[in-house]
């Protein structure tokens, strides 16, 4: 007990008092704390009794906690103005109940972050707080603190990228529709719970992609991996109007034969953070076919091509949209992105064939629909009922994620 810091159980019990008035912990000893937590345990084979990881993380002093975790750090940097290395900076490798207190008091005060306010139950709250809150609490109960790799969360202008020791369960982007959240480190997750500083697991993932859309129009990133990447972009990240239309236009698509849902989803396809700031459209959509390219060279059965050689001078002196998009991409490309097009909401193949002016079902589903199904950008509404006659086509989330120039 002596390696760990008696303040900190007063500091605990203070805050339950303004969020629990009830809870036990106001009234019971330290030990009854740790044991309650899972912080103080029993080695089932040895029998010997002790402080987990956990405990000394959350109430150790600092210098206990640098004895058993050495590598342990947590840095915030702000490069609005200074990109090279930061303008402000704060370094951490101290408890979690500091480290996430002193956290989000930098972030909400020195981190130059718009101040924007909502009504939440007829209550004004802080949306930089209700994102923030989420995403240094999950960084904290997530993080594999035997890794020597250090928490990073970097402030720019237009985002912010976090990064964080992982023990991965799978590599790749999450799935914001079907992922499976697990909790990595159980008891630090339901000692936070206890705070109201997380909620049940996976809530974190679900309400930073629900304040951030409130906050700023645009979706956040997670990728698992031994460093989990999180991506949270600050400024609108959707396609829009007249992006949207040129996008229909260069690749042969008729807007007028598509209806006025469709053309809505269009507009609100999400752009990777990468394509946001670029206003001139020939730059725009030349540096979405190079990315289109990269990301195609994976899709290996639908045969994706794009000019990569193609230069920005070579692009601009192209007439209209449509002969733009057939130097970018051959007929066969473009008629695939115009089924991801056409499918981001749900069509039958008969709207689909009506809507191409294809002459031929059967050809159209064996050269476009079922390559795009076998790389997962397109799926049927009807798994179970191939045969349905209420079968529909509709591009999935990959499939959105590869038309905004997302890592897939």
């Amino acid at each position: 007990m002596d390696d760990l810091d008696e303040k900190l159980f007063t500091k605990a019990r203070n805050f339950l008092r303004y969020v629990e008035p009830s809870h036990p912990w106001l009234t019971a000893n330290n030990m009854d704390i740790l044991r309650s937590c899972g912080f103080y345990q029993k080695d089932a084979y040895t029998l010997k009794e002790g402080i987990t990881l956990a405990g000394v993380l959350v109430f150790g002093k600092d210098i206990t906690i640098q004895t058993v975790v050495p590598a342990y750090k947590f840095d915030i940097l702000v490069r609005i103005n200074d990109l090279d290395r930061y303008d402000d900076k704060l370094t951490l490798r101290t408890n979690l109940i500091d480290t996430y207190l002193q956290a989000m008091d930098f972030i909400v005060h020195r981190c130059y972050l718009p101040d924007k306010f909502y009504l939440e139950k007829d209550l004004r709250k802080d949306l930089r707080e209700l994102i923030f809150r989420e995403i240094i609490a999950n960084v904290i109960v997530h993080r594999e603190y035997t890794s020597a790799f250090q928490t990073t969360i970097a402030v720019y202008r237009n985002r912010v990228e976090v990064s964080n020791p992982n023990k991965p369960l799978f590599r790749g982007v999450l799935s914001l529709d079907s992922f499976c959240p697990f909790a990595k480190n159980p008891n630090i997750r339901r000692f936070f719970s206890v705070f109201h500083w997380t909620d049940e697991i996976g809530s974190g993932v679900r309400n930073v992609n629900k304040y951030l859309w409130i906050y700023a129009q645009s979706r956040p990133i997670f990728k698992e991996d031994d460093l989990f990447h999180t991506y949270i972009p600050l400024v609108s990240s959707v396609l829009g109007k007249e992006r949207a239309a040129t996008f229909m236009e260069m690749v042969g698509l008729e807007k007028k034969l598509l209806n006025d849902e469709t053309i809505s989803v269009i507009e609100n396809l999400e752009l990777a953070p990468e394509f946001t700031e670029i206003e001139d459209l020939d730059e725009l959509f030349l540096r979405k076919g190079g990315s289109w390219a990269k990301k195609g060279v994976e899709l290996k059965k639908i045969r994706l091509l794009i000019n990569s050689d193609l230069t920005l001078d070579t692009f601009q002196k192209g007439g209209s949209w449509a002969e733009k998009g057939g130097k970018l991409m051959p007929k066969r490309t473009l008629s695939l992105f115009q089924l991801l097009l056409i499918c981001i909401t749900p069509k039958s193949a008969d709207e689909i064939l009506e809507i191409t002016g294809f002459n031929d079902r059967e050809k159209q589903r064996e050269l476009y629909l079922y390559p795009l199904r076998k790389e997962n950008l397109i799926e049927l509404t009807i798994k179970d009922k191939p045969n349905s006659p209420h079968q529909r086509y509709i591009t999935t989330e990959k499939g959105r994620r590869f038309l905004g120039g997302f890592e897939i």
